[in-house]
């Protein structure tokens, strides 16, 4: 090989190590991850369908004060976490559109693995941001049913709570 390829193969590498570096990982990152924004739409859907479901058994409870009982203040404080993530869901989708380049840079040079990179903004998008909804909707409904048993098995203290709650 003579002198002047050499020296076109070598511009031609370096060309593609700056377009390399140049790269938005951003922009990669979205593209690589849309299945996992795909099943958190998924998990939404089903979240609200739990809600609607549950809501209204929830609002009852909360109306005649049953907080007050330190076995079923957990399973309605818990219900609230799940449902929230109505909320979380939406928000950890927009943080993701909205990443820059930036922010990948910020966070690491470069030259720092893309598997390490795109690990950690997964675990920012799961956990951090609340994006993952997996099992909400299923823990939703499993409260849900914990509240109905505990109605029927306390029919006589819901009287009781019934008649203080129409009496205030």
């Amino acid at each position: 090989m003579d002198r002047e390829t050499q020296e076109i193969l070598t511009d031609i590498q370096k060309s593609r190590l700056a377009e390399k570096k140049r790269e938005d990982r951003a922009v990669k990152f979205r593209a690589e991850e849309e299945a996992l924004f795909a099943q958190s739409r998924r998990d939404l859907e089903e979240i609200k369908k739990a809600a609607k479901e549950c809501d209204p058994l929830v609002d009852y409870c909360d109306r005649l004060g049953m907080r007050a009982y330190s076995n079923v203040r957990p399973w309605l404080e818990n219900y609230e976490l799940l449902r929230a993530k109505i909320y979380s869901i939406p928000d950890a989708l927009l943080w993701v559109s909205l990443l820059t380049e930036q922010n990948f840079a910020e966070r690491f040079s470069n030259n720092y693995p893309w598997v390490e990179q795109k690990l950690s903004f997964i675990h920012e998008y799961v956990f951090n941001k609340s994006g993952s909804g997996n099992g909400a909707a299923r823990s939703m409904f499993h409260y849900h049913s914990l509240l109905e048993s505990w109605i029927k098995q306390n029919k006589d203290e819901l009287v009781k709570l019934e008649r203080l709650a129409t009496v205030h």
